[in-house]
């Protein structure tokens, strides 16, 4: 038992590699960091390239849903724009030392900070992150993900309500992390009436009435802005600094540049990369590629069975031209990739290595898979056509750029490619839930610990709608190696586990693995302490913002 315990607090030191290796470029502007002290009051205005769809935590999939959400509730844990863990509504980082996690990794207990308060002044307290675990774990409500919450054996509260402590199944060496940045305590009082399905299309998670982070939301309207004011009962004194947030709605990449340029916004993020030369020219505003652990990604969907042959998928990766996408389409700004773990991540194997571009090699396995090319110049087999859909979002240049560059370079193969694309809202909200796709492409990001990032999108408990494994994959052998990971604390060998991982992920092919880029953001000089992070997005600290 010593020596697993000496393996855990090993474990815990180094659970941040995982975010202490991401610098990010210009941060703040020059006159930014010699500025007087933070001046209270004023309105900052934030240009979304997509319009939330939930704005209940663990629900709403895609970034600006999680995004909206850190300004309206507060995790227990937080990371910062270098990637470091804070205690946030918690009062401290439980560690084996401080005798928050139990030897056997087997007990965590998590301590709240004292005089803690909803928006509306009802307590806020270890009642409410009780509640949450349940919630999510209900089979009725459809969540991003269940992982970490369902290794939860039981749980005890404190007489004081300041205190939960979690007993767990089995050891799961990412535990804490599950608390972490994008994953923020409900409230209780407000939900508990209701059943988990009565939740799923109940208006709270449209306009949620009451909030713990640093903003409440005070109006919404669809497909125009939400704007939100400061919450008078925020637990970080003094914050946040600004009177009111204001998210405004601009599916349009050429849009939110000229709001931008128009000085009609302070801040976008998510902007076109092939407009790079003209964001960094915006007069009064500083441009931003901020390293992130982000990549590019193409998900296959299983149920198709033509998609269940590793030689087509490995075909499909051969030939679809990834240098001519980091040359041509991001200028460089971005890397291929091998899998989906990243070099900035502490899990990466770089002896694994991306395919190349490799036409002939791409038809040979296709004639291997008995997809023969016909007088029409298509492939066919047993009289059926290989034909595919490739879809994603709507009004992103780039992945029209992508989509232009693949339907090429299948074409040239024989493949009949059909592109359809959908909002990002309908996208992540009903298309990929719903499996309607073969070749999905969106961006992904490893988060704090590599696990909550991988498990949710590639394990086969994972499938929709109580998890995010939206292309049904289904490894035994991938599904083993989470489970040993995951009870793992001996850092060393759960980077080996990864490693095992990362090369069934090389070559099981169950998404196109494109490339690795960074996140192009823009910001007004009068807008202070802007600084994306690398897993907890753009808006992770909005109570520190302030206009000058």
């Amino acid at each position: 038992m010593k020596n697993k315990g000496l393996a855990a607090t090993a474990a815990l030191a180094t659970l941040l590699p995982l975010g202490g290796g991401f610098p990010i470029a210009n941060q703040m502007h020059a006159h930014a960091a010699m500025a007087a002290a933070p001046v209270k009051g004023g309105t900052a205005i934030d240009g979304l390239f997509e319009e939330p769809t939930s704005l209940l935590p663990n629900t709403g999939f895609d970034a600006f849903n999680i995004g909206v959400q850190e300004t309206l509730f507060s995790p227990l844990f937080y990371t910062d724009g270098k990637g470091q863990l804070h205690p946030g509504l918690a009062a401290k980082i439980p560690t084996l030392a401080n005798g928050g996690i139990s030897k056997d990794g087997l007990t965590y207990s998590f301590t709240l900070r004292p005089g803690l308060k909803w928006s509306d002044g009802k307590p806020l307290d270890a009642r409410d992150v009780d509640y949450s675990w349940k919630i999510w774990t209900d089979k009725g409500l459809i969540v991003n993900s269940t992982f970490g919450f369902d290794h939860i054996k039981s749980a005890v509260i404190s007489s004081d309500n300041l205190s939960i402590t979690f007993h767990l199944k089995s050891v799961f060496a990412p535990f804490l992390s599950v608390w972490v940045d994008q994953v923020m305590p409900l409230p209780a009082h407000i939900l508990q009436g209701l059943t988990a399905k009565q939740i799923n299309t109940n208006k709270f998670l449209f306009q949620p009435t009451v909030s713990s982070g640093p903003f409440s939301m005070t109006s919404r309207k669809s497909g125009e802005n939400i704007v939100e004011q400061r919450n008078p009962n925020f637990y970080m004194p003094g914050r946040p600094y600004l009177d009111k947030l204001i998210f405004k709605i601009i599916p349009d990449q050429t849009g939110l540049i000229n709001a931008l340029r128009a000085h009609e916004i302070d801040s976008a993020w998510f902007l076109d990369v092939s407009q790079i030369n003209t964001l960094k020219n915006i007069s009064g505003y500083t441009f931003l590629a901020a390293p992130a652990p982000n990549y590019e990604q193409a998900v296959l969907n299983f149920r198709n069975p033509i998609l269940q042959d590793v030689r087509v998928r490995q075909a499909l990766e051969y030939g679809l031209d990834r240098p001519t996408m980091v040359k041509d389409v991001w200028h460089g700004a971005a890397q291929l990739i091998a899998s989906d773990q990243v070099s900035t991540a502490f899990s990466y194997d770089p002896s694994v290595k991306p395919f190349p571009y490799d036409p002939a090699k791409a038809a040979s396995l296709l004639d291997a898979a008995g997809w023969k090319l016909g007088s029409d110049k298509l492939r066919h087999k047993n009289g059926k056509t290989l034909s595919l859909r490739w879809t994603t979002t709507t009004r992103n240049p780039w992945r029209a750029q992508d989509e232009f560059i693949a339907l090429q370079g299948y074409q040239n193969l024989g493949i009949q490619l059909n592109i359809v694309n959908y909002p990002g809202s309908t996208y992540f909200g009903s298309i990929f839930p719903s499996g309607n796709f073969d070749i999905g492409e969106w961006e992904n990001g490893l988060v704090y610990d590599p696990d909550n990032t991988i498990a949710p999108y590639f394990s086969s408990t994972a499938f929709p709608p109580h998890g995010s494994n939206f292309g049904h994959y289904a490894n035994p052998a991938y599904d083993a190696l989470i489970k040993q990971e995951e009870a793992t604390v001996d850092p060393v060998k759960r980077k080996a586990i990864f490693a095992k991982m990362q090369r069934i992920m090389n070559q099981d092919v169950p998404a196109l693995w494109m490339y690795g880029q960074n996140t192009p953001s823009e910001y007004n000089n009068n807008l202070h302490n802007y600084a994306p992070g690398p897993y907890s997005y753009e808006l992770w600290n909005t109570w520190d913002w302030w206009k000058s």
